[in-house]
């Protein structure tokens, strides 16, 4: 068995890392920014502080319970990506492009995720508490238990999305108290 990369630190930008074998690697602060990392196999690496600003993470698969408020993740593409119980409460995600990705049982509580893209996302049993949907997409989403409970998510078109998870029970939610409610189909 070959012992994981230590890359801690190392700064490489716009090159292309799909060969490279990061099962394990000690990414803690590398500066990957516009690297491509299509399908990269993420799993038991640590991110802590790594910089993948602009890069493309198409089919990536994360560790479980990957902190991404300690990821640099702007401009990054994340479509197809595996991010099983990932903590992103509190972040910024303006107009992130989260299609098709498995968010199960992740912590979005208070993120701010205007413009988001969850076409064809599993929420399931994940906890978006007081996070901000607003003007997002969510064509054939999947979001059994997820919990929208004081969510912002106005203009969300719910009906184009699945309310309920592969194991066929519903989302929790609730209307936030002074914004638009949840769910709120247009006219």
């Amino acid at each position: 068995m070959t012992e994981p990369f230590r890359l801690a630190g190392i700064v490489v930008h716009g090159r292309d890392l799909r060969t490279w074998d990061l099962v394990g690697a000690d990414l803690t602060g590398a500066d990957l920014e516009r690297c491509v990392l299509i399908g990269a196999d993420l799993t038991g690496a640590d991110l802590t502080d790594a910089n993948l600003t602009g890069a493309d993470l198409t089919d990536a698969v994360f560790p479980h319970g990957t902190n991404l408020a300690r990821v640099a993740l702007v401009g990054a593409t994340l479509v197809g990506a595996t991010l099983i119980g990932a903590r992103a409460d509190g972040i910024t995600l303006t107009s992130f492009d989260l299609t098709g990705v498995n968010l199960t049982r992740a912590n979005f509580a208070h993120t701010y995720m205007p413009h988001a893209n969850l076409t064809d996302a599993d929420l399931s049993e994940s906890n978006f508490t007081n996070a901000d949907l607003s003007m997002a997409r969510a064509a054939g989403m999947h979001a059994g238990c997820a919990n929208f409970r004081r969510a912002m998510a106005n203009m969300l078109k719910a009906h184009e999305c699945s309310r309920k998870s592969r194991t066929g029970r519903a989302p929790i939610w609730s209307a936030p108290t002074s914004r638009t409610p949840i769910w709120h189909r247009q006219s």
